[in-house]
Protein backbone atom coordinates (compact mmCIF):
# COMPACT_ATOMS: atom_id res chain seq x y z
CA UNK A 1 0.00 0.00 0.00
CA UNK A 2 1.38 3.32 -1.26
CA UNK A 3 0.56 6.32 1.09
CA UNK A 4 0.61 9.85 -0.19
CA UNK A 5 0.88 12.40 2.93
CA UNK A 6 0.90 15.99 3.03
CA UNK A 7 4.12 17.66 2.55
CA UNK A 8 3.14 20.32 5.26
CA UNK A 9 2.73 17.87 7.72
CA UNK A 10 5.68 15.42 7.06
CA UNK A 11 7.77 19.15 7.27
CA UNK A 12 6.34 20.20 10.85
CA UNK A 13 6.29 16.63 12.07
CA UNK A 14 10.27 15.85 10.84
CA UNK A 15 12.77 15.52 13.80
CA UNK A 16 15.05 16.94 11.18
CA UNK A 17 13.27 19.70 9.93
CA UNK A 18 13.00 20.57 7.46
CA UNK A 19 14.22 17.11 5.89
CA UNK A 20 11.77 14.49 6.16
CA UNK A 21 13.44 11.10 5.16
CA UNK A 22 10.63 10.96 2.77
CA UNK A 23 11.24 14.51 1.29
CA UNK A 24 14.84 13.66 1.30
CA UNK A 25 14.78 10.21 -0.95
CA UNK A 26 12.85 12.59 -3.17
CA UNK A 27 15.74 14.78 -3.66
CA UNK A 28 17.98 12.03 -3.86
CA UNK A 29 15.89 10.42 -6.51
CA UNK A 30 15.59 13.52 -8.46
CA UNK A 31 19.59 13.77 -8.75
CA UNK A 32 19.86 10.36 -9.43
CA UNK A 33 17.17 11.03 -12.36
CA UNK A 34 19.17 14.08 -13.73
CA UNK A 35 22.04 12.04 -14.18
CA UNK A 36 20.91 9.54 -16.10
CA UNK A 37 21.32 11.09 -19.38
CA UNK A 38 24.88 11.77 -18.69
CA UNK A 39 24.39 15.32 -17.54
CA UNK A 40 22.40 16.70 -14.60
CA UNK A 41 22.42 20.17 -16.09
CA UNK A 42 22.27 19.88 -20.39
CA UNK A 43 21.36 22.45 -22.52
CA UNK A 44 18.13 23.62 -23.36
CA UNK A 45 18.75 22.09 -26.94
CA UNK A 46 19.77 19.02 -25.25
CA UNK A 47 17.56 15.73 -26.24
CA UNK A 48 17.34 13.17 -23.19
CA UNK A 49 17.25 9.42 -24.47
CA UNK A 50 17.07 7.58 -21.18
CA UNK A 51 12.75 7.18 -20.61
CA UNK A 52 13.27 6.87 -16.76
CA UNK A 53 15.55 10.08 -16.69
CA UNK A 54 13.94 13.37 -15.09
CA UNK A 55 14.50 15.30 -18.54
CA UNK A 56 12.72 12.53 -20.33
CA UNK A 57 9.92 12.26 -18.24
CA UNK A 58 9.74 16.22 -17.99
CA UNK A 59 9.19 16.21 -22.13
CA UNK A 60 6.73 14.21 -21.60
CA UNK A 61 4.47 16.59 -20.24
CA UNK A 62 5.77 19.74 -22.17
CA UNK A 63 8.64 20.43 -24.73
CA UNK A 64 10.56 22.87 -26.79
CA UNK A 65 12.60 20.98 -28.80
CA UNK A 66 11.77 20.55 -32.43
CA UNK A 67 9.93 16.89 -33.09
CA UNK A 68 12.36 16.28 -36.05
CA UNK A 69 14.88 15.70 -33.43
CA UNK A 70 13.23 13.90 -30.59
CA UNK A 71 14.26 10.13 -29.96
CA UNK A 72 12.51 6.99 -31.54
CA UNK A 73 9.47 6.18 -29.86
CA UNK A 74 9.41 9.66 -27.66
CA UNK A 75 5.50 10.27 -26.90
CA UNK A 76 6.36 14.09 -25.86
CA UNK A 77 4.37 17.48 -25.79
CA UNK A 78 1.28 15.35 -24.15
CA UNK A 79 0.13 16.92 -21.81
CA UNK A 80 -3.64 18.10 -22.04
CA UNK A 81 -4.84 21.35 -20.86
CA UNK A 82 -8.09 23.35 -22.13
CA UNK A 83 -9.75 19.64 -22.36
CA UNK A 84 -11.77 17.38 -20.22
CA UNK A 85 -8.80 14.82 -20.55
CA UNK A 86 -7.24 17.63 -18.01
CA UNK A 87 -7.48 15.60 -14.82
CA UNK A 88 -7.32 11.71 -16.47
CA UNK A 89 -4.19 12.55 -18.27
CA UNK A 90 -2.23 14.26 -15.26
CA UNK A 91 -3.52 11.50 -13.11
CA UNK A 92 -1.82 8.75 -15.23
CA UNK A 93 1.15 10.98 -15.89
CA UNK A 94 1.94 11.17 -12.62
CA UNK A 95 1.26 7.93 -11.49
CA UNK A 96 4.04 6.97 -13.90
CA UNK A 97 5.87 9.91 -12.71
CA UNK A 98 6.15 8.21 -9.14
CA UNK A 99 6.54 4.83 -9.87
CA UNK A 100 9.62 5.78 -11.68
CA UNK A 101 10.63 7.62 -8.63
CA UNK A 102 9.91 4.77 -6.13
CA UNK A 103 12.57 2.18 -8.22
CA UNK A 104 15.17 5.07 -8.30
CA UNK A 105 14.40 5.33 -4.34
CA UNK A 106 14.57 1.28 -3.93
CA UNK A 107 17.60 0.86 -6.20
CA UNK A 108 19.25 3.54 -3.57
CA UNK A 109 18.60 1.25 -0.98
CA UNK A 110 15.21 3.40 0.18
CA UNK A 111 12.14 2.78 1.43
CA UNK A 112 10.13 0.40 -1.83
CA UNK A 113 7.06 1.92 -1.18
CA UNK A 114 7.90 5.85 -0.86
CA UNK A 115 4.85 7.97 -2.54
CA UNK A 116 4.91 11.17 -3.90
CA UNK A 117 3.90 13.69 -1.36
CA UNK A 118 1.19 16.16 -1.92
CA UNK A 119 1.11 19.97 -1.28
CA UNK A 120 -2.05 21.13 0.07
CA UNK A 121 -1.68 24.70 -0.47
CA UNK A 122 -5.62 25.53 -0.20
CA UNK A 123 -6.46 24.69 3.89
CA UNK A 124 -7.65 27.20 4.75
CA UNK A 125 -7.17 26.92 8.10
CA UNK A 126 -2.94 26.68 8.01
CA UNK A 127 -2.10 29.30 5.88
CA UNK A 128 1.39 28.87 6.09
CA UNK A 129 0.47 26.24 3.90
CA UNK A 130 0.82 28.47 0.80
CA UNK A 131 4.05 29.22 1.17
CA UNK A 132 6.53 26.44 -0.95
CA UNK A 133 7.85 23.58 1.64
CA UNK A 134 10.63 24.60 3.04
CA UNK A 135 13.17 22.07 1.49
CA UNK A 136 11.95 23.30 -1.82
CA UNK A 137 13.63 26.27 -0.58
CA UNK A 138 16.83 25.07 0.37
CA UNK A 139 19.82 25.43 -1.84
CA UNK A 140 21.59 22.23 -0.34
CA UNK A 141 20.76 19.35 0.99
CA UNK A 142 21.25 18.06 4.56
CA UNK A 143 24.59 15.97 2.69
CA UNK A 144 25.84 19.33 1.73
CA UNK A 145 25.33 18.46 -1.98
CA UNK A 146 23.00 20.61 -4.43
CA UNK A 147 19.03 19.98 -3.53
CA UNK A 148 17.13 19.41 -6.80
CA UNK A 149 14.16 20.37 -5.68
CA UNK A 150 15.57 24.15 -5.63
CA UNK A 151 14.68 25.81 -8.75
CA UNK A 152 15.86 28.95 -9.33
CA UNK A 153 13.63 29.78 -12.34
CA UNK A 154 10.66 29.84 -9.99
CA UNK A 155 9.39 33.12 -8.80
CA UNK A 156 12.08 35.04 -6.16
CA UNK A 157 9.70 35.69 -3.72
CA UNK A 158 8.49 32.38 -3.96
CA UNK A 159 11.66 30.95 -2.68
CA UNK A 160 11.97 32.96 -0.40
CA UNK A 161 9.12 32.03 1.31
CA UNK A 162 6.08 34.37 0.15
CA UNK A 163 2.89 33.30 0.56
CA UNK A 164 0.73 33.18 -2.34
CA UNK A 165 -2.59 34.86 -2.35
CA UNK A 166 -5.39 32.89 -0.58
CA UNK A 167 -7.78 33.98 -3.76
CA UNK A 168 -5.03 32.21 -5.91
CA UNK A 169 -5.34 28.52 -3.82
CA UNK A 170 -9.23 28.84 -3.59
CA UNK A 171 -11.00 25.60 -4.66
CA UNK A 172 -14.92 26.76 -3.99
CA UNK A 173 -15.50 28.21 -7.50
CA UNK A 174 -14.42 24.27 -9.05
CA UNK A 175 -16.30 22.74 -6.10
CA UNK A 176 -19.40 24.20 -6.26
CA UNK A 177 -20.29 23.25 -9.75
CA UNK A 178 -22.44 20.76 -10.64
CA UNK A 179 -21.33 19.11 -14.05
CA UNK A 180 -18.12 17.48 -15.18
CA UNK A 181 -18.05 18.97 -18.92
CA UNK A 182 -20.19 21.65 -19.03
CA UNK A 183 -23.25 22.01 -20.57
CA UNK A 184 -22.58 24.74 -22.55
CA UNK A 185 -21.54 27.16 -22.37
CA UNK A 186 -20.09 26.71 -19.02
CA UNK A 187 -17.16 24.55 -18.96
CA UNK A 188 -17.67 22.67 -16.02
CA UNK A 189 -15.85 20.94 -13.14
CA UNK A 190 -12.95 18.96 -15.34
CA UNK A 191 -12.96 21.17 -18.53
CA UNK A 192 -15.00 21.26 -21.66
CA UNK A 193 -15.68 17.93 -23.79
CA UNK A 194 -13.17 18.31 -26.71
CA UNK A 195 -10.59 15.72 -28.31
CA UNK A 196 -7.17 14.61 -27.05
CA UNK A 197 -5.95 18.76 -26.66
CA UNK A 198 -2.42 19.93 -25.74
CA UNK A 199 -3.74 23.35 -26.34
CA UNK A 200 -6.92 24.89 -26.51
CA UNK A 201 -9.20 27.93 -26.20
CA UNK A 202 -11.24 27.20 -22.54
CA UNK A 203 -10.00 26.46 -19.23
CA UNK A 204 -12.08 24.12 -17.24
CA UNK A 205 -12.91 25.51 -13.69
CA UNK A 206 -10.71 23.82 -11.90
CA UNK A 207 -8.17 23.87 -13.86
CA UNK A 208 -8.15 27.52 -13.96
CA UNK A 209 -8.30 27.93 -10.39
CA UNK A 210 -6.40 27.20 -8.21
CA UNK A 211 -4.48 24.84 -11.00
CA UNK A 212 -3.86 27.79 -13.40
CA UNK A 213 -3.30 30.64 -10.74
CA UNK A 214 -0.58 28.46 -8.23
CA UNK A 215 1.18 27.62 -11.61
CA UNK A 216 1.19 31.93 -12.00
CA UNK A 217 1.77 32.47 -8.46
CA UNK A 218 5.00 30.17 -8.31
CA UNK A 219 6.48 31.32 -11.43
CA UNK A 220 8.94 29.60 -13.48
CA UNK A 221 10.83 29.95 -17.25
CA UNK A 222 12.61 28.11 -19.80
CA UNK A 223 12.44 24.62 -21.36
CA UNK A 224 11.61 21.73 -18.84
CA UNK A 225 14.29 20.96 -16.84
Amino acid sequence: MFERRDVWKLTEDSEEYPWHPIIEWYARAVTAMQGRDGTALPPDDFVPSDPTSWRYLAEIHGTFLSQSGWPSGASWNECQHFTWFFLPWHRIYLHYLESVVRQTIADLGGPDDWALPYWDYSDANRPNVRKLPPAFRESLMPSGDQNPLFVTQRASVINQGEEMDATDVEIGPAMAETFFTGPAPTVGFGGPATAWSHVGNVMGTLEREPHGTVHGEVGGDGPPS
